[in-house]
C-alpha cells in the first residue's frame, strides 16, 4: 500500500469503531447488497492512487486501490520470418524510391507502441494462525491453508485456482504466521474478475476432500524437509520449547508427518480441519486489498460480488492476552544453549523477553535500544 505496517493498516480498517456509519446499498446481478463506507488510509503526497475501504454485510473488510498510472507504451518489435527476408533480399531490383518506401513501412509495422501489460493484485489476510491449533494437532492452522486450495464447490477441480493463475502469467501463495493467515495472487487485469470468484470459493465452499489429504500433509512435509538445512528454524523452534508449556508460543506450528499423520487418524484430522475452518474461516476475521488500474466502482463491484457470501459465525477470536505475562518465565529460557550450525558459521544470540510493543508501532522503541546496544 503506502509502505505502512500491517499493524497500522489494520488500526486504519478498524477505525469506524464507535463511529456512526451507516449502510450503503449496491445493486449487482439482481442482488441487492449493503455495505459500509471506512475512513481511507493515510497517503503520502507523491501517492497517486485512489483509497476506498469498505465493509461488506457480511463483516469482512476491503481495501480497494485503484492505480490511476498513465498506461506507459512500450515498444513492439516484432521479427520477421525467414521466409519474409529471403521474399526482401530477392527484391533488389526496385527502384531506389520503392527501396526507401518500403524500409520505411517496414520500420513502421515492425516498432509499434502497445500498452504496457499491467499485473492486477489481491491478498486476504485472516485473523488466525498456528497460535490455535490444537496442541494435539500442531500445523493444523497451516494444514487448512493448503486444504482449501484443494477444490471448492463452485470450481470441483483440484488447483483450478493455482493452475488458471499461472496459465496466465501470474503467481500465488499463502503462508501461515502465529496469529494470521495471508493468501495472495497477481495477474493480469483481463482475469482478475474471474481469478477473485475462484480465489473467494476457498472461503465459500472449499470442499477439503479426505483423499486430498495425503498429499498435502505431504507437502507440508517437504516443506519441512526443505527448511531443516537452515539454522534459522532450529533456533527458532528451540526458542517455542523455553516458553510455557501451556502458551501456545510452545507449539510447532509448521506441522509435519508426524503430527499430522502419525499423531491423529485419517477420520479425527478429516473432522478436526473442517472445524478448525468453520471456527476461524469466518468473515468479520477476513481483511481483503486489492489493487488494479480499474476504476474504483470497477473494483467495488468485483468484490462485492465475489465476497459477499463468505460466512459470518459472530464468534469471537481466540483471546492470547491471558499470556500476555511470564510466557518466558521459565527455567528453560534462563540458559544457554549451544546449537550445532549447519553452515559454516559462529555466532551469539543474546534474546530478551519484552511485552507486547504493538501498540507502540508508530514509535518502535524497541528499535531504538537495539541501535544503542
Amino acid at each position: 500500500m503506502t509502505g505502512k505496517s500491517s499493524t497500522e493498516v489494520k488500526k486504519l480498517l478498524n477505525s469506524d469503531k464507535g463511529s456512526n456509519l451507516t449502510l450503503t446499498s449496491f445493486t449487482t446481478k439482481g442482488k441487492n447488497l449493503k455495505f459500509q463506507v471506512l475512513p481511507s488510509p493515510i497517503q503520502s503526497e507523491s501517492d497517486r492512487k485512489e483509497y476506498k475501504v469498505i465493509k461488506l454485510e457480511n463483516g469482512l473488510t476491503a481495501c480497494l486501490i485503484s492505480d490511476k498510472a498513465p498506461i506507459d507504451l512500450i515498444e513492439n518489435e516484432s521479427t520477421e520470418s525467414s521466409d519474409s527476408e529471403d521474399e526482401s533480399s530477392s527484391a533488389t531490383n526496385e527502384d531506389e524510391n520503392s527501396k526507401d518506401m518500403s524500409d520505411t513501412d517496414d520500420e513502421f509495422f515492425n516498432k509499434t507502441k502497445a500498452p504496457e501489460q499491467k499485473m492486477a493484485a489481491a491478498g486476504l489476510c485472516i485473523g488466525v494462525g498456528s497460535f490455535s491449533d490444537p496442541k494435539e494437532v500442531q500445523g493444523m492452522a497451516h494444514f487448512l491453508e493448503h486444504m482449501v486450495f484443494m477444490g471448492s464447490e463452485k470450481f470441483p477441480e483440484e488447483n483450478d485456482f493455482d493452475s488458471f493463475i499461472k496459465k496466465g502469467g501470474g503467481s500465488d501463495n499463502a503462508s501461515t504466521d502465529a496469529e494470521t493467515t495471508c493468501f495472495y495472487f497477481e495477474c493480469l487485469e483481463k482475469h482478475l474478475y474471474e481469478a477473485l470468484d475462484k480465489f473467494a470459493q476457498f472461503f465459500i465452499s472449499p470442499l477439503m476432500k479426505k483423499e486430498a489429504m495425503g498429499r498435502e500433509r505431504e507437502a507440508i512435509d517437504s516443506e519441512f524437509q526443505m527448511a531443516l538445512p537452515s539454522d534459522d528454524m532450529p533456533k527458532e523452534q528451540l526458542l517455542c520449547s523455553l516458553a510455557n508449556p501451556n502458551s501456545p508460543v510452545n507449539s510447532f506450528g509448521w506441522g509435519n508427518l508426524k503430527t499430522l499423520r502419525d499423531n491423529i487418524s485419517d477420520d479425527k484430522l478429516y473432522e478436526g480441519v473442517h472445524e478448525f475452518r468453520k471456527r476461524h474461516y469466518s468473515a468479520h476475521r477476513m481483511t481483503l486489498a486489492i489493487q488494479a488500474r480499474l476504476p474504483m466502482e470497477t473494483l467495488q463491484t468485483y468484490v462485492l460480488d465475489c465476497f459477499y457470501n463468505v460466512p459470518n459465525n459472530n464468534l469471537p477470536p481466540e483471546d492470547f492476552s491471558k499470556f500476555g505475562d511470564g510466557i518466558f518465565d521459565t527455567p528453560e529460557f534462563q540458559k544457554m544453549y549451544y546449537i550445532k550450525p549447519n553452515t559454516d558459521l559462529c555466532q551469539l544470540d543474546l534474546t530478551w523477553s519484552l511485552p507486547c510493543l504493538q501498540d507502540k508501532y508508530k514509535t518502535k522503541p524497541h528499535n531504538y535500544v537495539a541501535h544503542l546496544i
